[in-house]
């Protein structure tokens, strides 16, 4: 894990990560949680790591709404919708 978390740290500051230990997964597979502090640098890592070569396999790396908070959620729903009426008014 301490590679894993190194590697996307790369991408912006981590607040939590832990493994998932009984999320259904295929077997010989790991599955993990990792949390940015910013959601930008989620995406951008999410981007950049998915399907990425890490100690002979492949990374999986895809959005987990299950973990999220309803405050999380809504925060991102209202970012979403600041960009958007941002970019509609610039046009």
């Amino acid at each position: 894990m301490k590679e894993l978390v190194e590697r996307f740290a790369l991408y912006g500051a981590i607040e939590q990560y832990n493994a998932l230990d009984e999320y259904p997964a295929e077997d010989f597979t790991e599955v993990y949680l990792i949390k940015f502090m910013n959601l930008q640098s989620a995406r951008t890592a999410k981007r950049k790591m998915d399907e990425q070569s890490f100690f002979g396999g492949l990374l999986h790396v895809c959005y987990a709404p299950e973990f999220e908070t309803v405050e999380e959620t809504r925060k991102k729903l209202q970012m979403r919708k600041a960009y958007v009426v941002k970019t509609t008014e610039n046009k």
